[in-house]
């Protein structure tokens, strides 16, 4: 694994859109940084809508509202305090809390957490410092929300070209599932609660509205301040037999697996010399492989991927179930199943 950075700064926010809880450390569990947007208020009359949180889209001054927890080593068992800008404290759950918030509001918990996409969201410093050049201004990480922050020397946007990686950041292993689609909350700055919409127009002028990553856990564990953040390879691209194969190295080999890739594949594309054929997509015929680029194990392939196929699959792989799972595609009774004990070699899948 290549070493792209280290860990610059952590943040959760234990109620979502207020304020954050700058840490040195933190456990990573499936629902992200443990106590992270557990609780969240919803805007009266929004019952039935996809999206009724309150925050500091609505009402800013949200950002100046600070949440702790009264036990911070069990935060997924411990009381929740908020700190209001008049300097009260409050359980999260006073209805007193909820009412200064605004009529109707009301506080729900979720212990899976209330994320908008996922559960890790990741920021570069050079990120941050190439926006605020575009941009004109200084930009503090706050206005971001971040869980992450990570210095990585090199380009201005280094994340980008994390998206379909796997990154071991101390005892976490974190996807990098796509690039965060930015909106208004942006333009807020946390602690003026002045609104700046040219941060949002220079994301969108020069960034097509993205920009960190968003990511799910692969494998839980403890991160801290200073933690080392490593990029597993980039994946391989194989053709064998006229057809191009997407494939990706097993993220935990299974003792005494001597599996090789299949005679006569041909490698056309980044390899490494531990890596073995695993996971394959069919290109549609009309595609070339021109258009072949790593694609990420579990992710649905369409128009938006430019693969140009309607390959419909499931893929469970042995680095989320451990060691022994099966790890393949779910294909056509006519094949035989992959074997549970050793990655399997390339299956491919039928179009529709």
């Amino acid at each position: 694994m290549t070493v792209v950075g280290r860990v610059a700064g952590l943040w959760r926010y234990p109620v979502k859109s207020m304020a954050a809880e700058e840490l040195d450390g933190a456990e990573v569990s499936w629902h992200g940084l443990a106590g992270d947007r557990r609780w969240a208020f919803i805007r009266d009359g929004q019952v039935r809508s996809g999206f009724p949180w309150l925050t500091i889209r609505e009402r800013p001054e949200m950002a100046c509202y600070r949440p702790r927890f009264a036990e911070p080593d069990r935060p997924n068992a411990s009381l929740t305090l908020v700190r209001t800008p008049s300097a009260r404290e409050l359980d999260v759950a006073d209805p007193a809390l909820a009412a200064e918030l605004g009529p109707g509001v009301r506080i729900i918990k979720q212990d899976r957490g209330v994320f908008d996409t996922m559960p890790l969201s990741l920021l570069t410093t050079q990120a941050l410092a190439g926006l605020g050049r575009l941009a004109g201004t200084r930009l503090a990480t706050g206005r971001f929300r971040p869980n992450i922050l990570v210095d990585a020397p090199g380009s201005e946007f280094p994340e980008d070209a994390w998206v379909s990686r796997v990154l071991r950041i101390g005892g976490l292993r974190m996807r990098v599932d796509k690039r965060d689609q930015r909106c208004v909350m942006v333009t807020i700055d946390p602690v003026t609660l002045r609104r700046d919409p040219a941060v949002l127009r220079t994301i969108a002028r020069e960034r097509h509205n993205q920009l960190g990553v968003y990511g799910s856990t692969v494998e839980p564990g403890r991160i801290a301040v200073g933690d080392p953040s490593n990029s597993n390879p980039e994946p391989p691209i194989v053709r064998y037999g006229g057809v191009t194969w997407v494939s990706f190295p097993p993220y935990r080999p299974v003792e005494g697996s001597d599996r090789q890739p299949l005679p006569g594949a041909e490698r056309v594309g980044p390899t490494d010399p531990q890596q073995v054929v695993t996971v394959s997509v069919r290109l549609h015929r009309r595609q070339g492989p021109d258009r072949v680029g790593p694609r990420l194990p579990g992710r649905r392939l369409g128009s938006a991927d430019r693969l140009g196929t309607r390959a419909k699959r499931r893929l469970t792989n042995a680095e989320s179930h451990g060691p022994g799972s099966p790890c393949g595609y779910r294909h056509r009774a006519t094949r035989p199943r992959p074997s549970a004990l050793s990655p399997p070699g390339p299956v491919p899948v039928r179009e529709d």
